[in-house]
């Protein structure tokens, strides 16, 4: 049985090297396994989310990558359990049309995945784009994927582009705008 685990940590190593390499020696099998490494915008905070991978997998790519936890410090790790499979090959999903975010000015989004308490979503922001400071009962993470914009999490702002990602603790007023520049996003919230 597979599952998803999304690890979050601080570190000075060449995560993007080591992390591949500790990838390619445990070689997942599951033909839908896969990962995704990013850096938030400060390049010393990363996550790593594996997708379909088994325990006995996640238990050695641990073990390969102990040997540069001394240069980290995990801030956590969650178990997001078995994400669930298509019913059939294919699947539709829940809202695929590019639609305006409620609240928002110039951002609309698409939703994903809405399922066993994830949702995963792609918001696009148009220049001069954002939404109201507000908080959420449940935690985010919002990753980067074009353009560049600005976040700001409990009244503490930074500018956030394309490979880098922010985490928005539940219950925190967080906000996340554009300038002149438009910028896509890809939200991952747990409730």
């Amino acid at each position: 049985m597979t599952g998803t685990w999304l690890l979050v940590f601080w570190g000075s190593a060449d995560w993007p090297r080591v992390v591949a390499g500790a990838i390619d020696a445990v070689a997942p099998v599951h033909d839908q396994a896969h990962h995704v490494l990013a850096a938030e915008h400060d390049g010393t905070r990363w996550s790593l989310l594996l997708v379909h991978w088994t325990v006995a997998e996640r238990a050695r790519l641990m073990e390969r990558l102990a040997g540069h936890w001394e240069d980290v410090f995990v801030n956590r790790m969650d178990d997001l359990g078995d994400l669930g499979s298509p019913s059939g090959l294919v699947e539709p999903v829940p809202r695929p049309e590019w639609s305006p975010l409620p609240g928002g000015t110039n951002v609309d989004g698409k939703v994903l995945y809405r399922r066993n308490g994830v949702v995963l979503a792609v918001l696009r922001f148009g220049p001069n784009a954002g939404f109201p400071a507000h908080a959420a009962d449940h935690a985010a993470d919002v990753f980067c994927i074009e353009g560049r914009g600005v976040v700001s999490i409990g009244g503490e702002s930074a500018a956030i582009q394309a490979g880098e990602w922010s985490h928005w603790p539940a219950g925190v007023e967080h906000r996340l705008w554009t300038d002149e520049h438009p910028m896509t996003t890809l939200m991952f919230e747990r409730y």
